[in-house]
């Protein structure tokens, strides 16, 4: 799991320590300073086997990220058609709307 968590890292934001250090990646459910979690990092820059990896060691579909935004939300944004199926494959609610009131659909249709 460590090694799917490397691969984001690179789009990760870190929380940092009380000596204002980064604190690395490394839990499924790990915060960063937006309030997203791997799984949306995943959806949003990552592969549909990252997103299955995270899945199976715990990650939630439904996270609830900066916005209100689901992973399927960050799957539409990052234009990842393949990722947006397995969402959808798996259940993620496309109904989900988020603080600005955008279905994950109407989100990525209002990006540039």
């Amino acid at each position: 799991m460590l090694t799917k968590l490397k691969k984001l890292e690179q789009y990760w934001w870190p929380l940092t320590d009380d000596n204002g250090l980064d604190i690395p990646l490394t839990e499924i459910t790990q915060k960063n300073v937006f309030g997203e979690m791997p799984i949306h990092i995943a959806a949003w820059k990552g592969t549909p086997e990252d997103i299955t990896s995270l899945i199976s060691g715990g990650a939630n579909i439904e996270e609830i990220g900066e916005y209100g935004m689901t992973p399927l939300h960050y799957a539409y944004m990052g234009k990842k058609t393949a990722n947006v199926e397995l969402l959808i494959e798996l259940g993620a609610n496309r109904l989900a709307k988020c603080e600005m009131g955008l279905m994950p659909h109407e989100r990525h249709e209002n990006e540039k």
